[in-house]
């Protein structure tokens, strides 16, 4: 029984994963489409956020260096004066 169901389950998450990957969409309802594409869509949102993110924290890091560079530029005018 248990083997049975983890067979099942199984074979679903393969179908899952066939029809995210855009197979097999052809005997789906318009119903069952249109709620994969939501889920997509939720998805490359959510990839969209982390990709800004991680840009963001590049961007701040970078904003560091040059403000790190700038003061000991400016230390060394300053001893050189």
């Amino acid at each position: 029984m248990e083997v049975a169901k983890l067979k099942q389950q199984l074979k679903n998450l393969h179908e899952a994963h066939r029809q995210l990957m855009g197979e097999e969409l052809c005997g789906m309802r318009v119903e069952d489409l249109q709620t994969l594409e939501n889920k997509l869509t939720i998805s490359l949102q959510g990839i969209r956020m982390k990709k800004g993110n991680e840009e963001t924290a590049v961007i701040q890091e970078d904003n560091v260096q040059l403000f790190k560079f700038k003061t000991f530029i400016e230390s060394q005018i300053t001893t050189r004066k």
